[in-house]
């Protein structure tokens, strides 16, 4: 979460809109987590309490995206089953787990698009966890609506 809002600092000197939809993403971020922990706790009190297992899932997937990440690693992180896992983050955010990761693994693409204008697509995507530029390409486009070099060049600094 410290890094969610430190990548929202970054971005205080450009225009109001921008920095109101970054604003609206982390809020979300925030609403799903907490609904999340929220489901978790109601349906079963597991060994060590569920909003530390969750701040373990979410703190992993931040440090991780530029590996692979499987439900199964997150589920034996936190002590739960792998399908309880999912069916929580589906039932209180009505997506699956994936899109999450995908969510933050095309947030950190967008920080490193406009603040790193040295580094290629293809290092980006190594670095976000996407298998290739094209795919990160994809991804990033249905997400922003803008390919990766065009994003980098509308919001330069």
């Amino acid at each position: 979460m410290i890094a969610s809002l430190r990548y929202l600092d970054r971005f205080v000197k450009t225009d109001g809109a921008w920095l109101f939809s970054e604003r609206l993403l982390y809020v979300d971020w925030v609403r799903r987590a907490r609904a999340v922990m929220t489901v978790i706790e109601n349906q079963t009190r597991l060994v060590g309490t569920p909003g530390r297992k969750l701040k373990v899932i979410l703190e992993y997937i931040e440090e991780s995206l530029a590996q692979s990440i499987a439900l199964r690693q997150l589920a034996e992180l936190a002590g739960i089953r792998a399908r309880y896992l999912e069916r929580a983050f589906r039932q209180a955010i009505d997506f699956p787990l994936y899109a999450d990761v995908l969510e933050r693994r095309i947030a950190t693409a967008r920080e490193l698009v406009t603040s790193r204008p040295r580094l290629t697509v293809n290092q980006i995507a190594a670095r976000t966890g996407f298998r290739s530029s094209s795919h990160l390409a994809l991804a990033f486009r249905r997400r922003t609506g803008y390919l990766p070099s065009r994003f980098r060049a509308l919001h330069r600094h």
